[in-house]
């Protein structure tokens, strides 16, 4: 009894070894036909993936916004000692949503009809025109090809609505926000603006009209309640304006008409008219002095942006990365291969070890519940003759065609005398003794 445990014990140690480095090294060299022929294929293809992508340039340019004086020394401390302070505006739009503005769909929309030129052509095309029209697509585009083509020219001639968009100018407006980037540097609280195109001159063309679109759009927000200030002024100044010019005019009739006149009456009216001149005047003096402290406030909230690094023509392209591609594409095409060789060794020896485990750990159970019962059948003093056949389940290993038997119906079974049939159903004479089968 103990030589065949021991011999169970060794054979399921066989069954369940793990695969070794040098089980896969010497698959993978016995069939290194398929592994050389996969990774050629995979090379090959990523060269001409690579080559079927056309090159794109990326403008950049990094401008400083202006901010209030308080920030700039609190985050001027902390970037001494390294620290990226948070940028500390007075109004809303700070630099860090800067990228969210320029991804809307307004700001985006808006730079359609914005007018560039290639550099292979004097002539000028609107940006929606250079999108859909003179850029080239890749590979991927090349396979769906071109069956909106009729509905985005359609869509071209006519007014965009930003509220409800065609599937036509989502897919522009997706395009042109991928090829569009704005980074924020929370030490240097610099702004940069790139932009992607396959042309370098759009590029450029692009980056510039960006940056000052987005310096146009903080200024109208930044200036917009000063603005609104100093129309008010203007107004109130030109109505009193118009109130003193009139006292004044009615003033200098009264005079001309009354220059002899010496009665207390008429000393009375021309007082009159005097003091209404002389309120008039000093009420337009004071809306003149409040327009030209409107005038001012416009121009003190008025942000600046120092320009750091202007928009260029680049020279060189900045992707995409074909050696790159056609590396990844080998390595990949590599590993497919190596699976595919040692698929054998890899997918059917775990899926045998998985089925021999859970085999194992049926059988170890069912032994158990055997010798439990068989226990308590003798702590009862009810021994039959049977118990030669249980005594031999437990020695001997099944294998069940089905391993997964409920451990209810072995108790039942057991208690009753009559093991299951569906332990094995090949052999019947293992449940009886080894004199009998003999």
């Amino acid at each position: 009894m103990a030589h065949e445990k021991e011999t169970e014990e060794k054979r399921e140690r066989r069954g369940h070894r793990e695969i070794t480095l040098s089980d896969i090294a010497a698959c993978l060299w016995v069939r290194k036909l398929t592994v050389i022929i996969f990774t050629l294929i995979g090379a090959a293809g990523g060269i001409y993936y690579a080559m079927q992508l056309p090159d794109v340039y990326t403008a950049k340019m990094s401008m400083v916004p202006e901010s209030n004086e308080g920030g700039n020394k609190a985050n001027a401390t902390l970037a001494a000692f390294g620290i990226a302070a948070p940028i500390a505006t007075e109004d809303a739009y700070s630099p860090t949503i800067y990228p969210d503005i320029v991804s809307s769909i307004p700001f985006i929309m808006e730079l359609l009809d914005v007018e560039v030129q290639t550099s292979s052509s004097d002539s000028t095309f609107t940006l929606r025109q250079y999108v859909e029209t003179h850029t080239k697509p890749g590979p991927i585009g090349k396979l769906l090809g071109n069956s909106e083509t009729e509905a985005a020219d359609k869509s071209a001639r006519e007014l965009i609505d930003p509220f409800k968009l065609t599937k036509s100018e989502t897919a522009l407006y997706n395009d042109i926000k991928g090829q569009v980037h704005v980074l924020i540097n929370n030490k240097t609280r610099a702004v940069e603006v790139s932009v992607t195109m396959q042309d370098p001159l759009v590029a450029a063309q692009l980056t510039d009209t960006i940056a000052a679109r987005l310096q146009e759009y903080i200024t109208d927000y930044r200036t917009a309640k000063a603005r609104q200030d100093l129309d008010y002024a203007i107004s109130i100044n030109e109505e009193a304006k118009e109130q003193y010019y009139d006292a004044q005019t009615r003033y200098a009739e009264w005079m001309d008409r009354n220059q002899a006149l010496a009665t207390y009456e008429a000393q009375s009216e021309r007082d009159r008219l005097e003091n209404d001149m002389q309120l008039a005047f000093n009420l337009f003096n004071q809306t003149s002095q409040k327009l030209q402290a409107a005038e001012a406030k416009v121009q003190d909230v008025t942000p600046v942006f120092a320009v750091v690094d202007p928009a260029t023509v680049p020279v060189a392209p900045s992707g995409p990365k074909k050696k790159l591609i056609a590396l990844m594409w080998t390595l990949a095409f590599f590993v497919l291969g190596s699976l595919i060789s040692c698929r054998s060794l890899i997918f059917t020896s775990r899926f045998k070890r998985k089925v021999e485990r859970e085999a194992a750990l049926q059988r170890k159970a069912r032994r158990k519940l055997r010798e439990k019962m068989l226990r308590r059948r003798k702590g009862k003093g009810e021994e039959r003759e049977e118990t030669p056949a249980v005594e031999e389940i437990i020695i001997e290993d099944t294998h069940s065609d089905s391993p997964y038997i409920p451990e209810e119906d072995i108790a039942r079974c057991l208690h009753e005398g009559n093991p299951p049939t569906d332990i094995d159903r090949e052999d019947d004479s293992r449940f009886r003794p080894r004199d009998e089968q003999k």
